[in-house]
């Protein structure tokens, strides 16, 4: 189990990694940007980025509950690095891949929110509103294109 001051430890870590490599990609360093988020979510899991886009986000969010003891805050963070990801991805016109980090990012905030249901977060929601709005845009996209 993890302690309170470890997890919010945690989350300060991953917002700075997160606010670096988007920096990094405002400032046209796009290698660089992905490969800082890359490796946040390799430390993070344990598992490389590409297995958590090809691997059932449903069976991913209840092995990390489960064999690693994540809480609400680990799979909320996680889905932040996932929309950092995405982000940065759409600037390198990687739309494939922002959708796919999207939706993964979509599933780790429902995740945490499933972890503990008791607590209403009004920021959780944001997110959840956020990534869902983002999913429909590339649908949109999608139907718009010859």
């Amino acid at each position: 189990m993890y302690t309170r001051d470890t997890v919010l430890r945690l989350v300060e870590q991953y917002a700075r990694v997160i606010a670096q490599a988007l920096g990094l990609a405002r400032e046209n360093k796009q290698t660089e940007a992905e490969q800082a988020l890359d490796e946040a979510l390799q430390e993070l899991t344990g598992l490389p980025p590409n297995a958590l886009l090809t691997h059932d986000r449903t069976y991913l969010a209840d092995w990390l509950k489960e064999e690693r003891g994540w809480v609400t805050d680990h799979f909320e963070t996680l889905g932040d690095v996932f929309v950092a990801r995405a982000e940065v991805a759409e600037t390198g016109n990687q739309f494939k891949l922002a959708l796919m980090c999207y939706q993964t990012a979509s599933d780790m905030y429902q995740t945490a929110q499933r972890v503990n249901p008791k607590i209403f977060s009004l920021p959780l929601q944001r997110k959840i509103q956020f990534v869902s709005e983002c999913i429909a845009a590339f649908s949109i996209q999608d139907h718009n294109q010859p």
